[in-house]
């Protein structure tokens, strides 16, 4: 297992060396079997192929949307999300019109979802942070949590 100290150090004498840090210019430090990147890869061509086709499969899976008007508004939304159900690491897609007919199924996606929400606005709070632009993300970041906090009582 290379730790993240080591990755940190990789990635920053490559920025330093090529000016920025791209994923090509990773991918090719990495090529030497001596490089402390190379294990984080794939080196077998037949099982990366695999993997990638895999990672084409969830771009597509993300990409398909449905447009839904309820009496508020009309709303578009990814077709397929996670199932909420599925076991943690499985991977496992279900359609959102199929999940909203199941009160606990629906409780468990808008618990996945908030969590994802929270998980992303604290990383912007926090880039805000050192970047000196942080004002209401705190109070969102809060808001989040109640909610979640809310949803998880009622499951």
């Amino acid at each position: 297992m290379v730790s993240e100290e080591v990755i940190k150090q990789e990635l920053a004498t490559i920025e330093t060396a090529e000016g920025r840090l791209v994923p090509s210019t990773v991918v090719d430090a990495a090529r030497a079997p001596d490089s402390p990147l190379h294990p984080l890869f794939e080196w077998d061509d037949s099982a990366a192929a695999e993997k990638y086709r895999l990672d084409q499969a969830r771009t597509i899976i993300r990409r398909v949307t449905v447009t839904v008007t309820t009496q508020e508004e009309t709303v578009t939304i990814p077709a397929y999300v996670h199932d909420p159900e599925a076991p943690p690491r499985v991977e496992r897609y279900k359609r959102v019109q199929v999940i909203a007919q199941n009160e606990a199924e629906t409780l468990a996606l808008m618990r996945q979802e908030i969590g994802r929400a929270q998980g992303l606005v604290t990383r912007v709070r926090d880039v805000a942070r050192v970047l000196r632009w942080q004002r209401t993300l705190a109070a969102i970041v809060r808001e989040l949590a109640a909610l979640k906090a809310e949803l998880d009582k009622a499951a």
